[in-house]
């Protein structure tokens, strides 16, 4: 049975695992990065992950931000690591590591994870919508396979405009109108309480406290308006929806109520309205997807 090394690069960390191809996992755990402007710091960790399981594993999986060339193993941004630019991301960690390694970015590899054995797997067109804290993961899926687009941006939903005014700062841009920061400001503003956090506004969903629901249905409508702009471009059958908020079942019932108020009240009868379902795989979605085009990948060099 193969076991496949994932690392999946955050904010100051990387989690990793040792993963079968049939998903089980044999070991996890996380290290630090000490720095997010030393490419060191990075690498080396990654370098002494690849080495400790060098003899256990048939290569190495990486989930990491930004515009990625899967296929080529280049990084062309890394989002955060803003030292990410037009790399040759993979031959660097399989040269220090002596492990193939192959690249995707982290939004797209939770997607591969829906496509591959969850709630977009048998869905011909879709999108995966992630809503982070700081920003909006996203991937468009069609056929089966993720649409990379002409450079590999396609799916990078954050930059999407509000509207048509140029506001300062992009304040109508996408990741800062529906980060997951932007919904806790609006609870604070619809309960006057500013001691609150994402977790409270959870607790708040499942025990229907009214003034947590009046700034989520807020919330929940502008996603709604940008759900409605992406399905005029994409016209797909579902979006699914993933970020832990999703882990409290009242909030993806929420924006299906706000999606179709969204299509109920437009007068454009022109676009279909998609289903709206919450993510199968939550904090491990990365890891799996990136499993899941590991062993794809393989596949197609063998043929």
């Amino acid at each position: 049975m193969k076991n496949i090394l994932t690392l999946d690069l955050g904010r100051g960390w990387i989690r990793y695992a040792v993963t079968s191809e049939t998903l089980d996992v044999l070991e996890s755990g996380k290290v630090p990065v000490e720095s997010m402007t030393e490419p060191e710091a990075v690498f080396s960790q990654m370098e002494m992950l690849g080495r400790n399981y060098h003899d256990r594993v048939e290569g190495i999986a990486l989930t990491m931000p930004g515009v990625i060339d899967t296929e080529h193993g280049i990084a062309y941004s890394g989002g955060m690591y803003r030292w990410v630019k037009d790399m040759e991301y993979a031959k660097i960690i399989e040269e220090r590591t002596g492990l193939p390694t192959i690249i995707l970015n982290d939004a797209k590899a939770a997607a591969l994870a829906e496509v591959g054995y969850g709630s977009l797997k048998k869905v011909e067109r879709g999108v995966l919508l992630m809503l982070l804290g700081t920003g909006i993961g996203g991937a468009i899926v069609n056929h089966g396979k993720i649409v990379n687009g002409s450079h590999f941006a396609a799916g990078e939903f954050s930059y999407m405009p509000g509207d048509y005014q140029d506001r300062e700062e992009g304040e109508d841009m996408f990741s800062r109108a529906m980060s997951i920061n932007r919904l806790v400001e609006m609870v604070k503003e619809s309960t006057g309480n500013e001691n609150v956090n994402i977790m409270k506004v959870m607790r708040g969903l499942s025990q229907r406290d009214p003034l947590v629901e009046e700034g989520v249905r807020l919330y929940c409508r502008r996603l709604a308006s940008f759900i409605y702009a992406i399905q005029c471009v994409v016209d797909a059958e579902q979006f699914t929806i993933g970020g832990n908020i999703t882990d409290e079942p009242r909030f993806i019932q929420m924006i299906q109520q706000a999606v179709h108020e969204r299509y109920e009240t437009n007068r454009f009868k022109v676009t279909f309205e998609p289903v709206i379902r919450g993510v199968s795989f939550h904090e491990d979605s990365r890891k799996y997807g990136a499993v899941h085009l590991f062993l794809q990948m393989q596949k197609e060099e063998k043929k």
